[in-house]
């Protein structure tokens, strides 16, 4: 009878030592797996970060490009007003009168040696405001694309 429960602790020990070495190795498993967690989650956060910082220096660029542009507009603008104030503070000359600035402008000959004149023109705006749409063609009316040379 001795020798019986000896060999049932015996057993019961062997089941609690088996026991004891399946919940070690569940724990580092799970160490394992968290340790590996914590590298992804260390990376996408580096990427992140990385990420974040691109799209702010584009954002800095376009802020930049976009008070560039507003600031030539605006320029562009008070240029635009200056001319049209010099032109209707200008006398109105009559179309048959001519001055001698001129006529001596029209008898020097186009090209002197070392002067070149430049001349810049403004292209008209059109008066009405050019509309775009976009229009849904049948089958038949879509363009198609010639056959290959040399497939057969």
């Amino acid at each position: 009878m001795a020798e019986a429960a000896l060999k049932r602790a015996g057993d019961a020990l062997e089941l609690e030592r088996e026991g004891a070495d399946s919940a070690a190795r569940d724990r580092d498993s799970a160490r394992r797996e968290r340790d590996a967690a914590k590298q992804e989650a260390s990376r996408v956060s580096m990427e992140l970060s990385v990420a974040l910082v691109q799209e702010r220096n584009k954002a800095i660029g376009l802020a930049r490009e976009l008070s560039a542009a507003r600031k030539a507009i605006d320029v562009e603008k008070a240029r635009d007003e200056r001319r049209s104030e010099r032109i209707s503070r200008a006398p109105k000359a009559r179309a048959g009168a001519t001055s001698r600035a001129d006529v001596s402008a029209r008898s020097r000959p186009a090209r002197q040696s070392g002067l070149r004149e430049n001349h810049k023109v403004k292209a008209k705006r059109p008066s009405r405001p050019v509309l775009v749409a976009t229009i849904a063609l049948p089958d038949a009316l879509l363009p198609t694309r010639p056959p290959k040379l040399g497939a057969h």
